[in-house]
């Protein structure tokens, strides 16, 4: 089984990830193999049990998409540009319940500004995501209320794949606020494990509340767990692995 897509270079989030060198986000690469799988096997995908993410993505190009059928309900995945690797994982559509997991409290007193490490950032313009943020113990949380004008969101909303990238960011904001070098580029190479647990879009409007937590730590990269809650429900989980640049 196969099938091919392009991101263009005019999707909204390629001017600020990273602008004059836009490269693909992972969540966008994301939900076009979601959906092209999707379409190829008329079954939901759920959970991505493993994505390796090989080589950056310029926009524009091409990307070819081999699948193999592990089981009745998982496949992998191999993606190609030009012939070469840039994409490897297993995806599948397990059905999931409603993620286990407390609700965020929001508490506006331990809240601070993202903007000035936000200007530290390789992210910019409307992909700057995370407006506020607090500090936990070993993490960090923070809400957002989903705009029209949000760089990720689509004719149906936000999907919950997008999360990963608040997760990602968070982080970011987190090792900056405690003293972290300014980052000239920071992409995710490995998603361990990522589960969807609504197939619905988050409305415009909508308020979404994000936690992410710091597992294994080394000099430019590390390793995270995240969870998703919107309204009362946690509506995505997972672990990714992020390496940046100064």
């Amino acid at each position: 089984m196969q099938f091919s897509f392009e991101i263009s270079r005019a999707h909204p989030a390629m001017p600020g990830h990273f602008p004059g060198a836009p490269i693909v986000p992972a969540v966008v690469l994301i939900e076009h193999l979601v959906r092209g799988l999707e379409q190829a096997t008329g079954k939901p995908v759920t959970n991505i049990r493993q994505l390796r993410l090989l080589r950056p993505i310029e926009p524009g190009k091409r990307i070819d998409v081999e699948c193999q059928e592990k089981a009745s309900d998982t496949w992998r995945l191999v993606c190609a540009v030009a012939g070469k690797p840039v994409a490897k994982g297993i995806l599948t559509s397990q059905q999931l319940q409603f993620g286990s997991g407390r609700r965020p409290v929001y508490d506006p007193s331990k809240y601070q500004s993202a903007q000035a490490v936000g200007e530290q950032l390789p992210h910019a313009g409307a992909m700057q995501l995370i407006k506020e943020f607090a500090l936990i113990e070993n993490g960090a949380q923070t809400r957002a209320v989903i705009t029209d004008n949000h760089p990720l969101v689509d004719k149906d909303g936000l999907s919950a794949w997008a999360t990963l990238e608040y997760a990602a960011q968070l982080m970011a904001c987190r090792k900056l606020s405690m003293g972290g070098e300014p980052m000239s580029r920071a992409v995710i190479v490995l998603v361990r494990a990522l589960k969807r647990y609504t197939g619905e879009s988050m409305p415009v409007e909508g308020e979404l509340m994000v936690e992410v937590t710091e597992e294994v730590a080394q000099p430019g990269a590390v390793q995270c767990a995240f969870s998703a809650v919107y309204g009362k429900e946690v509506i995505a989980t997972g672990e990714f692995l992020v390496v940046s640049e100064s």
